[in-house]
């Protein structure tokens, strides 16, 4: 009776793994109309834009340069990003608002340090580009030892700064830039 059972309980069990099996490997046109739905709708995602806002933001960029590390760092009061999908290919664009860019360049002996003060109402930084675009920017250059506070030795304003990111070496570039240069108060760091 006992064997009996058995036998008739491993028939059973085959036979219920077999449909499983069978249910699960085989395509149904239902299967398909349903895969097609979700394609359609994933494609319909790839052409539009999301974007998140947050506030006070702050981004570190550090560079090794000709003996020298550079130390990029960016505040603004406001950021707004904008992400657009087309195709497997990813834009992204951030606004921000009320922007300070400080840019620390020690020499390798940490004897002298070069710092640039940029503020701006607004820019946008994009991506994979790595362009950024500052607007009404105020500059000003100082040269510090450690421990000595100076006057800025260059200082001005632009329409616009462009930053850019070449080959691990950044590119300062200012449109419209009205300016003043102190070559004595540049000096006075270098004795």
């Amino acid at each position: 009776m006992l064997r009996k059972t058995f036998v008739y309980s491993s028939i059973f069990l085959a036979l219920f793994v077999g449909l499983f099996i069978t249910n699960l490997l085989i395509t149904t046109k239902k299967d398909l109309l349903e895969y097609q739905k979700i394609q359609n709708r994933s494609s319909g995602i790839d052409s539009k834009t999301v974007y998140q806002k947050r506030t006070n933001v702050k981004k570190d960029l550090y560079i090794v340069d000709n003996f020298t590390r550079k130390h990029y760092s960016i505040k603004s009061d406001l950021s707004t990003i904008f992400i657009n999908r087309k195709n497997d290919r990813y834009i992204l664009k951030e606004n921000l608002d009320k922007i300070t860019l400080i840019c620390f360049e020690n020499s390798m002996d940490n004897k002298l340090e070069h710092i640039k003060h940029i503020t701006a109402q607004s820019g946008v930084y994009f991506f994979p580009t790595h362009k950024f675009e500052l607007s009404d920017v105020n500059l000003s250059f100082v040269n510090t030892m450690k421990g000595l506070d100076i006057e800025p030795y260059f200082k001005g304003k632009a329409n616009k700064l462009l930053l850019s990111i070449h080959e691990k070496k950044p590119k300062i570039e200012a449109l419209n830039f009205i300016g003043s240069f102190d070559p004595k108060k540049e000096s006075k760091c270098e004795k």
